[in-house]
């Protein structure tokens, strides 16, 4: 026991050391509802958290040791001027972009941003729903969601060549859609170049993975 909790003292020791004060950062953007909703650390050990100021998507960057990067964004935050965001599903970085996934009330919104913070493009999937989405070895984008609600919804599984180019390769024009489960939730692939989903199908009145 005593070699356990020295452990776990060194280790918040070194977490103290590398990120803010006391191993925490507090980020105010201000708003009345600031969420954090996903995390990437990227290959230069900068922090890259995306979240929501009310509605809207935003950013920001940290330096390994906690502070804000003076180099993205205003102060090391990003405030975009995409609303009405109420979830972000997925957020990865694809070649020298920042794709962040998003649910709105519309259905999806994808966006893409640059390095240094700056919004480059995005688009809307309508009414269909992302819950997950991958990016494989070959730098194709994967989507899971469903073409619905979770709820009565169809299985849908999209692959993107390129940011809004859909592959016509895969499925019909890009899309595949499978009416026996109601939504994908998670989506990998394996070291073959398999697709791997999570998914959810109706059983009467309940759902079940």
């Amino acid at each position: 026991v005593k070699k356990i909790v020295e452990m776990l003292a060194a280790a918040a020791a070194t977490l103290a050391s590398l990120v803010g004060c006391g191993g925490k950062v507090v980020v105010d953007l201000n708003g009345p509802n600031d969420t954090a909703e996903g995390i990437i650390i990227q290959p230069d050990g900068k922090i890259l958290i995306v979240g929501l100021r009310a509605h809207n998507i935003v950013l920001v960057r940290l330096l390994s040791n906690g502070a804000f990067d003076e180099d993205f964004g205003m102060n090391g935050k990003v405030i975009s001027t995409l609303a009405g965001v109420s979830q972000i599903s997925s957020v990865f970085i694809q070649n020298d972009s920042v794709i962040v996934v998003g649910l709105d009330i519309w259905g999806s919104i994808i966006a893409q941003f640059a390095m240094d913070g700056s919004l480059q493009d995005h688009f809307s999937l309508g009414d269909i729903e992302i819950y997950s989405a991958k990016q494989d070895a070959q730098g194709r984008i994967l989507l899971g969601g469903s073409s619905g609600t979770w709820q009565n919804g169809t299985l849908l599984v999209v692959r993107m060549t390129a940011f809004k180019q859909f592959d016509a390769s895969f499925g019909e024009q890009g899309i595949v859609l499978n009416q026996g489960y109601s939504a994908v939730l998670d989506i990998e692939v394996d070291a073959t170049g398999r697709i791997i989903v999570a998914a959810q199908w109706p059983d009467d009145a309940s759902y079940r993975l």
